[in-house]
């Protein structure tokens, strides 16, 4: 019996421990919110492009029998490029003039004859008959020296479409022909890249969208050595937002000229969002993450843990912006979180 009641009282003992183990605060330490500012600056890298790129090809099957650029070369608008074997073209060019040539004197001499017709005709010396007969010979004639100039035409187009001409001013990026190798329609064979108007392509998160102003100032920086920075301005921004990324894209233009860029390299826009969305920097080791991708924080309150969701609209660089769920008044826990439940007690450091 003695060994029963010693075993409930220390039971008792035990539990009452535990309880007053339980009731004791929990030491934390505390950070307040603090305005993140009406603007904000993005640091986004992003690549320089050329909107004027083309893969050039011929617009006729030939042999190359000269080739005029290489790789690097700049050219203009409208040099020639390429030229293929236009023996066989220059022959029905020939033709089709010679052609010309016959159905516009025989066009002459039908007017010729019309005229003598309608003279005789003024005097009675032929019939009405006559006349309307060497006009309608006269019509045929013009006809074929229409359809004549027609085949001349074809005939020089198919002359013009054996050379390359450049479309607009640009360097040479590639080729892949040379003098002596059979080209078909549809072959590239030069890429030409324009260098007059460059951009910076950027991906911007999907939660700046709203905020983006075209008119804000923007800065582009070049990422080879020594690194210059420029003034840009957006040009344009794609209301389509990536899957993958969840970004959208952003075009920068930049003056090529001052800041030497280059299609394909890399370089950095600095950009500044309006404050649309009112938000309060907190240290990101305040976040806890939650399954769902959504978060929370604790704060203390009355002495006491309590656990609130928030909404986060950035978390990088050791900097998280809370659009909802707390105040400039709330202390919020960031070190000891780990070990807290709902409504346990807290001390703060």
């Amino acid at each position: 019996m003695k060994m029963t009641i010693s075993g409930a009282l220390l039971a008792v003992l035990i539990c009452g421990s535990v309880q007053l183990l339980a009731q004791e605060p929990t030491s934390v330490s505390v950070v307040t919110p603090q305005p993140a500012g009406d603007s904000e600056r993005l640091r986004l890298s992003g690549s320089v492009v050329a909107p004027r790129r083309a893969s050039l090809s011929v617009a006729t099957d030939g042999l190359v029998v000269q080739r005029a650029v290489d790789i690097g070369n700049r050219v203009a608008q409208g040099q020639l490029l390429l030229e293929l074997d236009a023996t066989l073209a220059q022959t029905d060019l020939a033709q089709a003039t010679a052609a010309l040539h016959e159905a516009t004197a025989n066009r002459d001499e039908a007017r010729r004859q019309l005229d003598e017709a309608q003279r005789l005709r003024a005097d009675k010396h032929v019939s009405e008959n006559e006349v309307l007969s060497r006009q309608a010979l006269l019509a045929v004639s013009e006809a074929q020296v229409e359809a004549a100039q027609a085949r001349q035409r074809a005939a020089q187009e198919v002359i013009r479409r054996h050379s390359l001409r450049a479309p607009f001013t640009g360097v040479i990026s590639s080729r892949s022909t040379d003098v002596g190798e059979w080209v078909s329609r549809g072959d590239a064979v030069f890429e030409l890249v324009g260098l007059d108007e460059l951009y910076v392509d950027v991906s911007v998160p999907q939660e700046r969208f709203t905020r983006v102003d075209e008119t804000a100032p923007v800065e582009v920086c070049t990422d080879n050595r020594p690194v210059r920075c420029s003034e840009g301005r957006i040009a344009a921004q794609v209301p389509v937002v990536s899957s993958a990324t969840r970004s959208f894209q952003l075009r920068v233009g930049v003056d090529s000229d001052e800041l030497a860029l280059l299609p394909g390299a890399s370089a950095t826009v600095v950009l500044s969002v309006g404050g649309s969305v009112q938000a309060l920097r907190v240290p990101s080791g305040v976040l806890i993450r939650h399954p769902d991708g959504g978060y929370s924080v604790f704060v203390v309150q009355d002495g006491r843990a309590q656990r609130r969701r928030v909404s986060v609209v950035q978390d990088r660089s050791g900097e998280a912006l809370i659009s909802e769920g707390l105040t400039l008044s709330d202390h919020v826990v960031l070190r000891g979180k780990s070990a807290l439940t709902e409504n346990q007690p807290v001390s703060i450091d």
